[in-house]
């Protein structure tokens, strides 16, 4: 979108350091389970709270399983129970078409896992959603939360480079990124 300017980071330690504090928006796509120290937990989560942003990306739900207050932090997680059925195509409904994120958006399908049974009890605004044959629910494919002052966008669809390519996909990054 030309509205940002992008620095990757793939040490999760930088959490600990105040330089978080010079980026608008954190972008999470990280899937380790274990060894996000006490102070960049703190750090981070005081980094969303004081009104930055915060886009969590598709595995990212299955971060930090050693950290029982992430949930609250991003909304739902991937934990005992959760999963997904074999990978296909699956139709990804808009759910709150009024959304600053979604306005204007019509449903699409999409190539990717489908992310289903996620954990958590933070109440979420689900913008779109799709159905799980493998849950047989419907399952939250992205949503947003308010965590004290802070956006947070999560975005459960982006399995690998081909769902990436999905001109859907690529709009609700890139609005979600905008909007946290």
């Amino acid at each position: 979108t030309k509205r940002f300017e992008v620095r990757v980071c793939e040490d999760p330690g930088i959490l600990e350091s105040a330089a978080i504090y010079n980026y608008d928006v954190i972008i999470l796509s990280y899937y380790k389970r274990t060894g996000l120290s006490p102070r960049a937990r703190e750090n981070f989560v005081r980094y969303v709270e004081s009104g930055k942003g915060l886009v969590s990306l598709h595995f990212s739900a299955a971060a930090w399983w050693d950290w029982p207050d992430y949930d609250k932090l991003v909304g739902r997680v991937w934990r005992e129970g959760s999963g997904h059925g074999p990978r296909g195509k699956f139709t990804v409904q808009i759910v709150d078409k009024q959304h600053p994120i979604t306005r204007g958006m019509s449903d699409f399908e999409v190539d990717d896992e489908l992310y289903a049974k996620l954990k958590g009890e933070v109440p979420i605004h689900v913008l779109a959603s799709a159905y799980s044959q493998w849950s047989k629910r419907t399952e939250p494919m992205a949503y947003v939360l308010q965590r004290g002052k802070g956006r947070v966008f999560y975005l459960a669809l982006g399995h690998d480079l081909r769902a990436m390519d999905n001109p859907g996909y690529i709009r609700l990054l890139c609005r979600g990124t905008e909007w946290a």
